[in-house]
């Protein structure tokens, strides 16, 4: 059973490299970098950023993981993360999620499980460490239109201190 269960992480792990391969080629072909683009989840982290309590921080991420959960199969993997954040027509622009960015946030698929999916608690997990590093970049672009005037920091730094 456990080589069973390591035989296929490994097979999950290395289709997950190679679509890494595969979407940065793409990003390449079309001269797009990541710096370019933004943080994917913008929009769901910026709607995700208005919580007023940690239970109610819990609740929008139980309600994002059931708009994701289309087939009802208690997990989301790649795929079905890619094409759920693409039907949130509410929150604009449109996401984009690439393998690159799903391997970076599922820590290289350790918060996945062996079938390379999330289950409610793993995508949890992960939307509250990408929405502290969002809010933290939020406070560090604050602070520096901060250097440049005396508009839009607040927000951002508030943010940021809410974490």
């Amino acid at each position: 059973a456990v080589l069973l269960d390591n035989f296929i992480r490994s097979v999950n792990e290395e289709k997950l490299r190679a679509a890494v391969t595969d979407e940065q080629e793409r990003m390449r072909r079309l001269g797009v970098s990541r710096a370019d683009q933004g943080h994917p989840l913008a929009p769901l982290l910026e709607a995700l950023s208005r919580y007023t309590s940690e239970e109610d921080l819990t609740r929008r991420i139980q309600k994002v993981f059931k708009a994701l959960d289309t087939d009802r199969r208690g997990a989301v993997g790649f795929h079905g993360l890619q094409e759920g954040l693409k039907k949130m027509a509410q929150l604009r622009p449109q996401m984009h999620l690439s393998s690159d960015d799903f391997a970076r946030m599922t820590r290289d698929g350790a918060l996945c499980n062996r079938r390379g999916m999330l289950d409610p608690s793993a995508l949890e997990k992960m939307l509250r460490r990408e929405l502290e590093d969002y809010l933290h970049s939020r406070v560090a672009q604050a602070y520096e239109e901060k250097l440049q005037s005396q508009e839009g920091w607040a927000a951002a730094l508030l943010g940021g201190v809410k974490l």
